[in-house]
């Protein structure tokens, strides 16, 4: 992915008002969330679904050229209680010094 451009947006939650920056290439757009952990969301511009052994190559990529090539980064695979599968996206979660799983929970199973 190649950013053409950097777009930042005001997310208001109930919580209060976090940053998303937004990135585009020809394929796929992505969402880069800070808070309540480092996070991005891929979706295609076409709407279908992130998959394949190329999408594993292209998520690998975005999280390269958004944070570096040495940040680690993991996908969640939720109990079925905690499955939410509205859109054809994934999500990436930044590892960072003191990344805890149990408090970003919330956003791995946002039912519990």
């Amino acid at each position: 992915m190649r950013p053409k451009g950097r777009t930042t947006v005001d997310l208001r939650r109930s919580d209060g008002v976090h940053e998303v920056k937004m990135f585009e290439s020809e394929e796929y757009w992505v969402e880069e969330y800070s808070q309540p952990s480092l996070r991005l969301v891929v979706a295609r511009k076409d709407s279908a679904p992130v998959e394949g052994e190329q999408a594993w190559y292209d998520l690998w990529s975005i999280k390269n050229q958004v944070w570096g090539d040495e940040a680690l980064a993991v996908e969640v695979y939720p109990p079925r209680s905690c499955l939410v599968d509205g859109q054809n996206q994934r999500h990436l979660w930044r590892v960072t010094p003191g990344f805890d799983v149990s408090k970003a929970s919330s956003e791995f199973c946002p039912r519990s």
